[in-house]
């Protein structure tokens, strides 16, 4: 029913690949509708909107867009907003990851079932560094996790494509997280390790074109990411998500996190009904902020205006006096 290739080539036996490789790629576990779905309604709602929402930065931020038009911050949890157009994005995002073919072959690279949905990420235009994800996000016990980088659109050579590193997933991590660091500043210290062993050329890229609803799935320990092609006007319109086997806590090398689930579509999904207020908090300072700017320029625009009226008035009235003196 799937069809998996890696850069060895096709693989016949998914389970032995991914134990071993901590990657793979599968064709043919989405539905093509529902993947069309998405795909639309971020184009005409989401890319188009002006509210704020949660970044991969971990920030609040509307959509900054490139030069081609692409969106550059990267969504963070999209599948955990409720109301209005949000709430319709992260149903149809819901949908795509719940679709049981996903679950069939999350089941066939592990041996195990069934998955909960532990994050979400929406891509554009943006590339990301390597790195290994346990730094952030893993299971516990760790290696378990596993992630799903699924194609919306045609990633072709020349365009952003998703990278792993294949050997890297026995690099073990010997540094420690920046306790002096605030928010993404954590994880400098494995960034800068990562950057140190690739640099030593042990590892080579592989980053293949991929089609519209290829999976990519990799586990917790490769390095990865995601690279520009040749053409910077190639966008890579997709959605990544993070899976966790049933049985097991979700946490990241250090720690164990504790998680809330809901339901939906028969997916258990990681629920954050925090998002809705901040959402909503955001949005409600930023149109305040806004509107008090628009006050602000109005009241400079009419103080400039009556001091415009006021040296235009003087200077009629030099001018006539001016003009009657020569007279």
């Amino acid at each position: 029913m799937f069809t998996y290739f890696a850069h060895s080539g096709s693989i016949s036996d998914p389970k032995t690949f991914f134990t071993q490789e901590n990657y793979i790629i599968c064709r043919g576990a989405t539905d093509s509708l529902e993947l069309e779905q998405l795909f639309d309604f971020y184009n005409q709602h989401i890319a188009t909107s002006t509210q704020l929402y949660l970044r991969q930065s971990k920030q609040w931020q509307k959509n900054q867009y490139s030069e081609f038009g692409g969106i550059t911050n990267a969504f963070l949890q999209p599948h955990c907003y409720q109301q209005d157009i949000q709430g319709e994005f992260a149903d149809k995002i819901l949908k795509v990851t719940a679709n049981p073919k996903i679950q069939q072959a999350l089941n066939q690279i592990s041996g195990l079932d069934p998955y909960s949905l532990a994050q979400t990420m929406f891509f554009d235009q943006k590339t990301t560094r390597p790195h290994q994800d346990w730094i952030y996000l893993d299971s516990k016990p760790n290696g378990y996790i596993i992630a799903a980088w699924i194609a919306l659109e045609d990633i072709p050579t020349e365009g952003i494509r998703f990278f792993v590193y294949p050997g890297s997933q026995h690099f073990q991590p010997q540094t420690s997280y920046n306790q002096e660091g605030k928010g993404l500043a954590t994880f400098d210290n494995f960034l800068r390790e990562v950057d140190g062993v690739l640099a030593t050329g042990q590892y080579e890229m592989y980053a293949p074109s991929i089609q519209k609803g290829d999976i990519f799935f990799w586990g917790s320990k490769i390095i990865h990411g995601s690279i520009a092609g040749v053409d910077n006007s190639l966008r890579r319109r997709s959605l990544a998500a993070h899976f966790l086997p049933d049985g097991f806590k979700f946490g990241n090398l250090v720690q164990e996190v504790e998680i809330d689930f809901a339901e939906k579509y028969n997916l258990k999904y990681r629920n954050l009904d925090y998002l809705n207020r901040e959402f909503y908090k955001h949005n409600l300072e930023n149109k305040k902020n806004s509107v008090s700017q628009k006050i602000t320029n109005l009241y400079i625009k009419s103080s400039n205006n009556k001091k415009f009226d006021r040296q235009e008035s003087e200077f009629n009235r030099k001018s006539t006096h001016s003009f009657i003196i020569h007279l």
